[in-house]
């Protein structure tokens, strides 16, 4: 024990050696009663975190209403600064004119709606104009400005008259790929959200550098650009191509001596693998194997998912899979559906899955001699699927916030098959009366991520997953 304090009481020790803290005071010059109230030194990491703080102290004064607030002057010795703040007095708003001139009474009626949310304080004049601007940066509107033409200021209330610019309406006309990926067009208008003859979103073209990082196929060689002509926004991409293509196998040879002549014979076997992605520019996936790793088994997968179906929001998604057992017997899975893809990498599938066992080699002698039916037998299993898989992190292949969800759902029947080399042995003719009767089974599995990011040192992660 007194190993371990001594050992956590040298690790705070290196801490507070390693580590320079800056000191800061705030003190309000002219204001009764900020004056009155004890101002405390604070503690801060570095220098920039303690003038962001400052930064952030007046802000909140104005926003109260003190719209004069500024810093006197920043006095440092050593670690420690004292800072002199002029507060003002405290306004309020009184009335808003906005100049309607250019735009309609609908807009007229947005900015007077959202006046009255900031009326009682002068200090949030800026959100009220960033509001404002954000409107219109989504409308079509990309060049707007919204600024003060007069103030008049009576007795601490203020009297404001605003002029709205709206600008030339802009209007998407096409996306430019500068890069060597080959994709077709209706894949980057329907992924990037960016239609021909829609009106201009600078919210859309502003995650396009994000958006770019997610494709999986594609690597970035610059960030994404826009250009104006007249009223066209033409916006260049610089998608290369990845190389993440896999064509992969493995070839073995082994011997497979016959028990009874005792013959030698040589089996060939392998592990063949292949997985495209965006062989025909349309964004989709393409992954295929056939495994035969022991001479009586074998194992073949084919997937496929295409994300959109000509130039609608909808996509397939199929994965086939059949697996033989020696001679035991062979299963095959079968998932086939449509899915729907949210901004961003989200989406909601909807489906059908069958799947089937059915026995090869039944052995007739074993089974009389136990007297019920063996423990596997032929099943039959269809069901409905619902997958929902939410991305909501700042990078999809290597998440350092945010959260990741993907949850799947099954209902369906299953079915046990009468198997006619059972039923037709002696004294099993009625053996399947009991167990044909369909039963409903419902299947569900979750696994879910959140992110934390740890400052610049990593990322904690959160995860629960359950079925």
């Amino acid at each position: 024990m007194r190993i371990i304090s001594f050992f956590i009481f040298f690790l705070l020790t290196c801490t507070g050696f390693g580590q320079k803290s800056f000191w800061l005071r705030s003190q309000y010059t002219d204001s009764p009663e900020m004056i009155s109230k004890e101002s405390k030194f604070k503690s801060f990491s570095d220098s920039l975190k303690m003038r962001l703080h400052l930064k952030t102290e007046i802000e909140e004064r104005k926003k109260k209403g003190y719209i004069l607030t500024n810093l006197d002057s920043l006095v440092c010795k050593n670690d420690t600064c004292l800072a002199y703040i002029f507060t003002g007095n405290e306004y309020s708003f009184m009335n808003l004119e906005p100049d309607t001139t250019g735009i309609s009474l609908y807009e007229k009626n947005i900015a007077v709606k959202r006046w009255k949310l900031y009326k009682n304080n002068p200090g949030s004049w800026p959100q009220f104009a960033e509001d404002i601007t954000k409107y219109y940066l989504s409308q079509g509107f990309p060049f707007c400005r919204v600024y003060l033409t007069e103030m008049v200021s009576e007795n601490n209330k203020i009297d404001v008259k605003c002029k709205i610019e709206k600008g030339e309406f802009i209007q998407f006309d096409s996306i430019v790929n500068k890069g060597n990926l080959e994709i077709k067009n209706n894949f980057l208008y329907r992924y990037f959200l960016l239609k021909p003859g829609a009106k201009y979103d600078h919210f859309q073209v502003a995650n396009l550098t994000k958006k770019s990082k997610n494709l999986l196929f594609a690597t970035t060689s610059s960030e994404p650009k826009v250009t104006f002509d007249k009223n066209k926004a033409i916006v260049y991409l610089f998608l290369n191509r990845a190389q993440i293509n896999k064509f992969d196998f493995i070839l073995g040879i082994l011997p497979n001596n016959n028990p009874v002549t005792g013959a030698k014979k040589w089996v060939i076997s392998g592990d063949l693998k292949t997985e495209f992605y965006n062989r025909f520019g349309l964004g989709e996936y393409i992954f295929g194997q056939y495994k035969k790793l022991q001479p009586e088994n074998q194992e073949v997968i084919v997937k496929f998912s295409l994300p959109y179906i000509y130039n609608f929001a909808f996509g397939v998604d199929t994965d086939f899979r059949l697996f033989r057992n020696s001679n035991q017997h062979i299963d095959l899975f079968l998932t086939a559906g449509i899915q729907y893809l949210f901004k961003g990498s989200s989406n909601v599938k909807f489906g059908y899955h069958y799947k089937s066992s059915r026995l090869i080699d039944i052995n007739v002698e074993s089974i009389k001699n136990s007297g019920r039916l063996p423990s596997n037998l032929d099943i039959l299993y269809r069901s409905g699927v619902l997958s929902v898989q939410m991305l909501q992190t700042d990078y999809r292949f290597n998440p350092t916030k945010g959260l990741l969800l993907d949850f799947r759902c099954n209902i369906g029947q299953k079915v046990i098959l009468e198997n006619s080399v059972i039923s037709g042995i002696e004294g099993f003719e009625k053996a399947y009366d009991d167990v044909k009767k369909p039963t409903l089974q419902l299947e569900s599995e979750m696994d879910i991520q959140y992110f934390i990011p740890l400052k610049t040192y990593g990322t904690f992660r959160l995860r629960g997953m359950g079925g």
